[in-house]
């Protein structure tokens, strides 16, 4: 069973570049001199993977934790505060939370809202900022059949990515569709999410990309995002092509 770590240590604050940054291409990909005035797809991308991985204290974790009270004590009103460094030492985070949750009948499901603010750190990326879910668990009383989530949630803040050298403004918004979980493990089996996420890059230039994230189990997903295909770790935050 998945674990709620109620916390320990404070963080340092993150401090963020001004929003207009100059940077030379061979910090990317090469020589020459460049000025990147937007959010390239795959920095969005990056922050997605982040927003959602167990190790930054993002969607996964907070929807297996919202699994655990599904099948478990069917209720949960609680604030708390998480502050982890993981084990390979590549992201710090600290979050305050609040759950809540409770069983509905006819038909019967346990519905769950979570808010979270706080801010992490990771190699490829900084954020600080706030998140939150709605979701409605269905399938609770079978003992094989997994638990089926639908619902909706947002993560909105301020990043800086420090491969790409380009500090933003984002607001991701995402819409779950029958989203299987297992009842022993909690984690995600299959299903699919709509995702979309806009902000403000440097020089306050805007960007929007849409796209859908398939869940393939053991916390693994497909993100594909304005036509570009990476897979995401929900447990670290990795992003892959």
């Amino acid at each position: 069973m998945k674990k709620i770590f109620f916390a320990c240590l404070l963080i340092a604050g993150i401090l963020f570049i001004p929003s207009f940054y100059s940077c030379n291409k061979d910090d990317v990909n090469g020589s020459d001199s460049i000025h990147i005035y937007t959010v390239p797809t795959e920095v969005a991308a990056e922050y997605i993977a982040l927003a959602f991985a167990d190790a930054s204290g993002g969607v996964n974790m907070n929807l297996e934790n919202a699994a655990f009270f599904a099948i478990g004590t069917g209720s949960i009103d609680t604030s708390f505060v998480i502050s982890v460094k993981d084990t390979n030492k590549t992201i710090t985070y600290t979050r305050n939370i609040d759950y809540n949750g409770s069983i509905q009948s006819n038909p019967r499901r346990f519905n769950f809202i979570y808010t979270s603010s706080g801010n992490f750190y990771a190699k490829v990326m900084a954020s600080s900022g706030d998140q939150h879910g709605n979701y409605s668990f269905t399938s609770l009383d079978t003992i094989t059949n997994p638990l089926i989530v639908n619902g909706s949630g947002g993560d909105n803040g301020k990043q800086i990515s420090s491969v790409f050298k380009v500090s933003f403004t984002s607001n991701i918004s995402y819409t779950l569709k029958d989203v299987r979980v297992d009842k022993k493990s909690l984690m995600i089996k299959d299903g699919t999410a709509i995702v979309h996420i806009e902000g403000l890059g440097p020089a306050s230039v805007s960007f929007a990309y849409s796209g859908t994230i398939t869940f393939s189990g053991n916390r693994k997903a497909i993100l594909v995002l304005n036509n570009n295909t990476y897979n995401m770790n929900l447990e670290t935050g990795a992003l892959g092509k």
